[in-house]
Formats: C-alpha cells, structure tokens, sequence
C-alpha cells in the first residue's frame, strides 16, 4: 500500500552530489532515480550519512537538501534526500 504524500516521478538523470556538512566529502557522481516535489532519490557509490546537507547538481539546475536515508542496495547507496519547498536554483545565465 502506498503511503506517499505526493507522487513519484521516473528519473534518470546524471548528477554531481556534494555534501557540505559537518563531515564534508569529495563531489561524487551519481544517478536520479525518481523526485517528488519535496525529495529525491539517487544512487551512488558511497554513502552519505542521514542529516547531511547536500549541493545536487544536474546539466540545468542545482538542487539543495538533506539526507533522510541512506541504504546499501544492489551493490550501491540508495539515497534519499528532502528538498526544501524554495525550488531549484537554475544554472542558466540571465
């Protein structure tokens, strides 16, 4: 049964993820794997720990959040990040 406030979208779309928090990481590339209008959901090779604030960047937008979860799956990290309701930050020049 689908307990989901807000609907899922397919996506499949390369990303640059970086976590900027109290344990910073390199920038590590990645894959959407679906978005609602209040999250995503990614895959990527390393895990990125819960209450970490992350900077996503895709070919036109950036995105900021916040790990809510992190599983190992299929030989990769599934990761679920909160996306504030302020929008993504566009990337084209005005």
């Amino acid at each position: 049964m689908e307990c989901r406030k807000e609907p899922r979208l397919k996506a499949n779309q390369p990303v640059i993820v970086s976590s900027f928090g109290l344990m910073p990481m390199p920038p590590v590339s990645g894959r959407t794997l679906d978005v609602s209008g209040s999250g995503l959901r990614l895959r990527l090779p390393n895990p990125i720990p819960c209450g970490s604030p992350v900077k996503v960047e895709a070919e036109h937008m950036v995105l900021l959040g916040e790990v809510s979860r992190c599983q190992f799956e299929g030989g990769c990290y599934i990761v679920s990040l909160m996306i504030p309701q302020s929008g993504p930050i566009s990337r084209t020049a005005s």
